[in-house]
């Protein structure tokens, strides 16, 4: 049996082809298509993953879409109505926008039906949005068990769902709706501080170590946020989002500013009031989400946790709750965001059993394409550049690093997910402080406040984070403390509080491995600085020539495409 799922017409658009449990295929639509953020649904990135895996558009048995407004709206008209006599809710209005936007499964319905003119029309299926999330997450942590939680902006009309998962099967514990969400408050105050929300909300989990303890701004987000067992409020007289989702209106009420002062304009100076406010939006954020974890948690004490949805992203409080110790495990998948959602639908149909035959291809990072060297070959000689094969190409690449090289790995099948995890990484030493600064200056033009993260040997993880164990976190979702002795080695990838977002990575990363352990044997420092190889606003690369293009409109000294060892 196989199943294409799909994520579309909204942030993080993407494919994924499952057969019989395995995942055999993922993309997300803007590395093809080369426009980020593209907000569409990913026609061409289907036919792209058919013809990759060679399967006819007639062997596929379902199409499993990751949204469902028809399924949704009587739970979302009934949360609605809920509302009614809380303040600044327009709830008539809000279920009149529930009831047309059931007509969105029309809508994907016949942009399917196109898609597949001339075949046999497949088995078309929708899935409630956080279910989406919640089977990819499960179904790929290897748990027979779990509590799942779900903490996303909004879905057809939740903001945060809880599942007990028992061997393939999900029991809704509990949900919260709009305007209740934890993410949509983080959203509405990073727009407040000259971000764009939805997708800068990294920026100011980024600045927020620079602030400090304010008792008004304490009190402020202490007022407006409520957890009540298990159970997340807000106080809606202080936000608009739940009224208008659009990003050009302001998500934070007049009464919000009586605290936070005016909203901040994007090219404005950060002044100290702004990162005060990071601080303690960020604070809110951890206390709110830790207290409800704590209490479902408490119910069974020793399963694993799962944290799946945009909430996930915030690897920063991903650190905090794993050195807690009041979960006995945690798992976060590759993708979290929406484009997981893709994989998470086209894995419903399938038990547990067989996606557990398949564990190790499913929690893989690397479901994309790959690529050979042959057609890049002449534009490189045409271009000039030189290339040559070593014969220890990790060795090789390693020596450049430790000169203070800066450089881009391409490297076999491009990963699935936010992150760049060694085949489409822009690579440097962390020793030098001034590497950060190079590829701020072409490529990244990321705000100084932001800092760069790192790759890290598994068995050297508890020499430099204060984890007591070297187990394995391959997706740079986690912040970690580092041990004071250490520091001051990695200055171009420690922030100001002294942490590092880290992936661990094993002999199973193949090259990014190799050439690791390779500047650990030069230098005594197990780590590199590991950024994604894109330019400023621009998809990481997909193919040879994406790589080569952002080769020659950067700074970078080197390039590596496969065995390949490009220089200028």
């Amino acid at each position: 049996m196989i199943c294409l799922g799909i994520s579309g017409f909204s942030h993080d658009s993407a494919v994924a082809l499952v057969k019989d449990g395995e995942v055999l295929f993922a993309l997300e639509h803007e590395r093809l298509t080369r426009v980020k953020g593209q907000r569409v649904f990913p026609t061409s990135s289907v036919n792209y993953s058919l013809k990759y895996c060679n399967i006819d558009k007639s062997d596929i048995d379902e199409i499993i879409y990751y949204w469902d407004d028809v399924g949704g709206l009587w739970e979302g008209i009934f949360s609605e109505m809920k509302n009614c006599f809380r303040p600044n809710i327009a709830t008539s209005h809000r279920i009149l926008r529930r009831c047309m936007a059931a007509r969105s499964n029309d809508k994907v319905t016949r942009v399917i039906t196109r898609l597949w003119q001339g075949y046999p029309a497949p088995v078309i299926r929708f899935i409630d949005h956080h279910l989406s999330h919640a089977q990819y997450a499960a179904k790929t942590s290897g748990y027979d068990e779990a509590v799942v939680f779900v903490v996303d902006g909004r879905g057809e009309s939740s903001s945060l769902s809880v599942y007990l998962y028992q061997h393939g099967s999900f029991i809704k514990l509990n949900r919260s709706h709009m305007p209740d969400s934890l993410n949509y408050l983080y959203g509405a105050v990073t727009q407040h501080l000259g971000f764009k929300p939805i997708f800068d909300e990294h920026r100011v989990m980024g600045l927020a170590p620079f602030g400090q303890h304010d008792p008004i701004l304490d009190e402020y987000f202490r007022r407006r946020v409520k957890v009540n067992r298990g159970r997340l409020k807000l106080d809606t007289r202080f936000f608009n989002f739940h009224n208008g989702e659009s990003t050009d209106s302001p998500w934070l009420s007049d009464k919000s500013l009586q605290y936070l002062g005016m909203a901040r304009r994007h090219n404005d100076p950060l002044e100290p009031k702004h990162k005060n406010i990071a601080y303690a939006l960020q604070d809110c954020y951890e206390k709110s989400l830790k207290s409800i974890i704590d209490h479902f948690r408490s119910y069974f004490p020793q399963l694993p946790v799962i944290l799946t949805g945009g909430g996930a992203m915030n690897s920063v409080f991903n650190g905090k709750l794993l050195v807690s110790g009041s979960c006995k495990s945690i798992y976060i998948p590759v993708a979290p965001g929406n484009q997981g959602s893709a994989i998470g639908a086209a894995l419903s149909p399938f038990i547990h059993r067989q996606c557990q035959r398949n564990l190790e291809q499913n929690r893989s990072a690397r479901l994309g394409p790959a690529f050979t060297t042959t057609g890049i070959i002449p534009r490189l000689t045409a271009r000039g550049y030189s290339w040559h094969k070593p014969h220890h190409l990790g060795q090789a690449v390693a020596m450049l690093l430790e000169r203070g090289q800066i450089g881009g790995v391409f490297d076999g099948r491009m990963e699935f997910g936010p992150r760049a995890l060694g085949a489409r990484s822009i690579i440097a030493s962390p020793r030098y402080i001034d590497v950060r600064d190079k590829i701020n200056s072409s490529l990244k033009l990321r705000e100084l406040f932001r800092p760069f993260a790192g790759s890290i040997l598994q068995e050297y993880l508890a020499d430099w984070t204060t984890v007591e164990k070297n187990d394995s976190y391959p997706y740079m979702n986690m912040v970690f403390t580092l041990r004071e002795d250490k520091v001051g080695q990695i200055p171009a990838i420690c922030h100001i509080d002294g942490s590092c977002r880290l992936q661990t990575v094993t002999a199973k990363d193949g090259l990014f491995h190799d050439l690791i352990l390779s500047f650990y044997r030069l230098t005594g420092i197990p780590i590199i600085l590991n950024t994604s190889f894109n330019k400023y606003q621009e998809p990481i690369v997909m193919s040879p020539q994406d790589a080569l293009y952002c080769f020659e409109k950067s700074n970078l000294d080197f390039l590596v495409i496969n065995d390949l060892l490009v220089t200028r």
